[in-house]
């Protein structure tokens, strides 16, 4: 949101003017029942029986850099890669809605419906 959080999903800044409640709680409680189109998760295969899974952050000819956490990145020359395929399971933890109290997740939902950075 805004400049916080790193770049590992959509921005947040004003995703209540475009999501309703029950899209904002879906995305907390399932965030692996569907995707922003651009943040679908991959999964590589590389050529040494490694795995990385996360999302595009640059594709080019040689190489492919996914983001695999807040403020991490693996990078893999397109070489090495044995396979690539869609993921099924969102860089967003699964689990994060059972960490908050009933309150706390309304008042995070309030928070994303209602905020609007740079908003004048």
């Amino acid at each position: 949101m805004g400049y916080w959080g790193g770049k590992v999903g959509p921005d947040l800044t004003s995703i209540g003017q475009i999501r309703t409640e029950r899209d904002l709680l879906e995305a907390v409680v399932y965030p692996s029942a569907s995707f922003v189109r651009s943040f679908e998760p991959v999964i590589v295969d590389i050529r040494d029986n490694e795995e990385y899974s996360g999302g595009v952050a640059n594709d080019t000819t040689d190489e492919l850099a996914l983001i695999t956490g807040a403020d991490t990145k693996a990078r893999v020359a397109r070489k090495d890669i044995a396979e690539m395929r869609p993921g099924t399971v969102s860089v967003m933890p699964s689990g994060l809605a059972d960490q908050f109290s009933k309150q706390e997740l309304a008042d995070l939902l309030t928070f994303l419906k209602n905020t609007q950075w740079g908003a004048p």
